[in-house]
């Protein structure tokens, strides 16, 4: 078997994600962990439950007033599934949910 680069395996799984029906719209629940505010304005952080973690980026311009993120958020993420090198979350609308949770639709 000939080795692929860490590029290519990237790019055939990210090939995957966008063809999958499942994965081109899906949502996911979880906690948020390690939140990160950049100096842009970005936030990033890991949405995480007991078995596996996911990263996620909160775009600046895509944050909208009323809802701020804080570690040990329960929340929903939503949306398509991408990869830029690593596979993130890019979460574009956040609004109030039922329970307690907040839902956040994510970039396509």
């Amino acid at each position: 078997m000939t080795p692929i680069t860490v590029y290519e395996l990237n790019e055939y799984v990210r090939q995957r994600m966008a063809e999958d029906p499942i994965l081109s719209r899906v949502y996911v629940e979880g906690e948020i962990s390690g939140l990160k505010r950049h100096s842009s304005g970005h936030m990033y952080f890991t949405l995480k439950d007991d078995r596996a973690q996911i990263n996620c980026v909160y775009f600046a311009g895509d944050q909208r007033r009323g809802f701020i993120p804080a570690d040990g958020m329960k929340v929903i993420v939503g949306g398509d599934m991408r990869g830029m090198g690593a596979f993130s979350c890019m979460l574009r609308i956040s609004r109030k949910w039922a329970r307690g949770f907040y839902i956040f639709s994510l970039s396509s």
